[in-house]
Parts: C-alpha cells; sequence; structure tokens
C-alpha cells in the first residue's frame, strides 16, 4: 500500500524536501491550475497536498526542516490558496476531492511541527481564514468546515 510506504519508509531529510518539492510543482500542486472550469486535474492537486502533510508528519521525529523552511511552504501554500478554484468535496464521477480539507489538515501540520514558532503559527492562521473566505458560499457537505476548525484549534 504506497501510503503505508511514505508513513514507514525512512526517507532521508533531503529526500523528504526533494518530495516536497516535487509536489509542489507545476506538475502537481499547480497542474492545470489556470483551467478555469472543473476538471479531473483537482485530483492531482488536492492529493498533492495530502501526501505534503504526511511528509510533513515525517519529519516530526526528525525535526530537520527548519523554520526558514516551514516559512516558505507557507508561502507556495499562499499562492496556491490564491491560484485554487475548485473547492469541491466529493464528485459522482471523480470520488473524494476534498482540496480544502487536505489543505487544512496542512496547515495544521506545519503550524504543530515541533520547529513551528509564532510567526509561523499566524501565518498558518490567517492562511485558514483565507481558506475559509475563499470557499464560504461552497456549500460544503462532506466535514471540509469541520477540518479547518480542527486546524484552527490546533493552532492555538
Amino acid at each position: 500500500m504506497p501510503v503505508q510506504f511514505l508513513v514507514t519508509f525512512p526517507f532521508s531529510s533531503s529526500s523528504c524536501k526533494k518530495f516536497i518539492e516535487k509536489l509542489t510543482s507545476t506538475e502537481y500542486l499547480f497542474y492545470n491550475i489556470s483551467l478555469l472550469r472543473e476538471n479531473a486535474s483537482i485530483l492531482k492537486r488536492s492529493f498533492s497536498v495530502l501526501i505534503i502533510t504526511m511528509v510533513i508528519g515525517k519529519d516530526y521525529t526528525q525535526q530537520t526542516f527548519t523554520k526558514e523552511y516551514l516559512l516558505s511552504l507557507l508561502k507556495i501554500i499562499e499562492k496556491y490558496i490564491e491560484c485554487e478554484h475548485d473547492w469541491r468535496g466529493k464528485d459522482e464521477k471523480l470520488g473524494w476531492i476534498h482540496a480544502s480539507a487536505h489543505l487544512a489538515d496542512t496547515l495544521g501540520a506545519i503550524a504543530g511541527h515541533p520547529n513551528s514558532e509564532k510567526l509561523i503559527r499566524q501565518k498558518s492562521l490567517a492562511l485558514v481564514k483565507n481558506l475559509y473566505l475563499k470557499t464560504e458560499r461552497i456549500n460544503f457537505t462532506h466535514n471540509e468546515h469541520k477540518r479547518m476548525l480542527k486546524a484552527i484549534f490546533s493552532i492555538i
């Protein structure tokens, strides 16, 4: 199972950073993001965010992600929130998408990282707010707002 491999395999800090660098590229996180119609490319973007959360969680024990690195990730996520337009929770044909929930989890993971500091938590909280404001008109039916609240409570 690929997720189990990600959780248990002993990645080095440099390979984790390279993995995140790949996941935050135009091939994954920003893949076809400029297309203004809903399409399947959101799956690649949304699940890239999910995997980024897992990689950040792996670094909780190694603690090789510095404050500066975490801040750089927040800048990328801020750009992603600005650019993303497809916030569907679930699609009849595609299944689970959940980009907003995955993103809230990522922000909570960054804020909860052992090398996080007040500035990182403040920026994470501000990005959860941006995410909420960007999606407030969407009628979520699959607990996406609860995931945003969970991120907020983990930050404060």
